[in-house]
């Protein structure tokens, strides 16, 4: 029976284990994809002043080390969160298409900037902002599908929440627009290039005016909320503003002022895409902080037992061939180690989970309560094992494997009841 629950508990933390680090992954690919935001937002201003410049060549460089960052964050994801569903994996593929996408036209970028020519060069930007658009979108849904707060309390109104995420679709259309637009616009007189701004302008009018509902909507879910909700606006009024421009120099024949404004209005796309995804976290809980770490500390200790199960089985095996081998003793001190580590984050988890009800309390106080037990053997099977008593190691040894299976079970339910309130992440 003991043995069984050592092998579900272990089953379980490691696949708790991959969720963090999942969750990780995106985490740090979203922030790869703003750094290649902020980016491509001076390789505008950068590259439209001068195509040869070394400040257009050097922010073009700069924005390549930020996707290829989040590249390889996307390949860790895809192996990480290969436990969490075909539509978490559907949504990181498409975020790898984008930022791939994206690497290809900036790549040719530095190509067409480096040889002066202008309207290649300001072109392949263009694409660059409206690939990273879609790959940022996509992070929503990723951070959604891939369960890394699919269960959060969403104390904000259901209007606040459809606010932001009919902008969310919209900035979404937006960006296959802009993209389309800076291949039609090529020729800007063409009734493609003047087709493409008018459903570009209907994308942005449409997203801003979900959002200047969201300002009136989300008044309850915070300042944070309110300020992300105000940087997309402002991010979408400017595009507006840019997209405005692009139309007077397109339909007057303005090759180059037109594409010029276009990749004005694709950077601007892209920082609202940084925005809003703020503004969907933001806006959904205010107890976001609380609730993360409270996952992060459940998730650790359990990680932790899983080390510590590994352990006093290599240690059931060295010991048992010679209880003062030095193998025997090494395998303790690592069980103790590993111990030591859930039991500190089990104290952390008593401040943090605090909120999330008396059953998650009750069951981190059996994990905690179980774990102490175990260290209390473990202390004892290492002075009993170093003096050669053998019958009283191997009992030690045998009581740190109960309670480490009375842990495990503890730990199950702490997930399960510490995820019921709504503030707490789901594991």
């Amino acid at each position: 029976m003991q043995a069984k629950g050592l092998v579900f508990v272990l089953f379980v933390a490691a696949a708790t284990g991959s969720s963090v680090k999942c969750k990780l992954d995106i985490a740090t690919a979203t922030a790869d994809l703003a750094a290649a935001s902020k980016g491509i937002e001076k390789a505008v201003k950068a590259c439209t002043a001068n195509v040869t410049s070394a400040d257009c060549t050097a922010d073009i460089k700069a924005t390549e080390t930020s996707l290829n960052a989040a590249s390889a964050e996307m390949e860790k994801a895809a192996q990480d969160c290969s436990t969490a569903g075909s539509q978490c994996q559907k949504d990181l593929e498409q975020i790898a298409g984008a930022i791939n996408s994206a690497l290809l036209s900036l790549e040719s970028a530095g190509s067409d900037c480096s040889k002066g020519n202008t309207t290649a060069c300001i072109t392949d930007i263009t694409k660059v902002a409206a690939d990273l658009s879609t790959a940022v979108i996509g992070t929503i849904d990723a951070d959604k599908d891939c369960g890394s707060n699919n269960t959060l309390s969403e104390q904000g109104s259901v209007k606040c929440k459809l606010d932001i995420a009919t902008a969310t679709a919209d900035l979404a259309g937006a960006a296959k627009d802009v993209k389309k637009a800076a291949d039609d616009c090529k020729n800007s007189t063409s009734p493609a290039c003047l087709a493409d701004i008018k459903a570009l302008e209907n994308s942005l009018n449409s997203a801003g005016n979900a959002m200047s509902s969201a300002a009136a909507d989300c008044t309850e879910a915070g300042s944070q909320c309110q300020k992300d909700v105000e940087a997309v606006a402002t991010a979408i009024n400017n595009a507006l503003h840019e997209l405005e421009a692009a139309g007077a120099a397109c339909s007057s024949g303005n090759d180059t002022a037109c594409l010029s404004d276009l990749t004005k209005v694709a950077s601007y796309l892209a920082s609202s895409a940084v925005e809003i995804v703020d503004a969907e976290k933001d806006c959904k809980n205010s107890t976001l902080t609380t609730s993360v770490k409270c996952k992060l500390d459940i998730a650790t200790a359990t990680a932790d037992l899983t080390a510590a199960v590994k352990d006093i089985g290599k240690a059931a095996d060295s010991c048992k061939q010679n209880v003062t081998s030095t193998a025997c003793i090494a395998d303790i001190k690592s069980t103790e180690s590993a111990l030591n580590g859930a039991s500190g984050e089990m104290e952390k988890a008593a401040q943090d989970c605090a909120v999330a009800g008396s059953d998650c309390q009750k069951d981190l106080e059996g994990v905690a309560s179980s774990i102490n037990s175990a260290l209390l053997s473990i202390e004892d099977a290492g002075s009993d094992c170093t003096k050669g008593n053998t019958t009283a190691c191997v009992s030690d040894l045998t009581h740190v494997g109960a309670s480490l299976a009375s842990a495990s079970i503890d730990m199950i339910d702490a997930t399960k009841s510490c995820s019921k309130n709504g503030t707490v992440v789901a594991f």
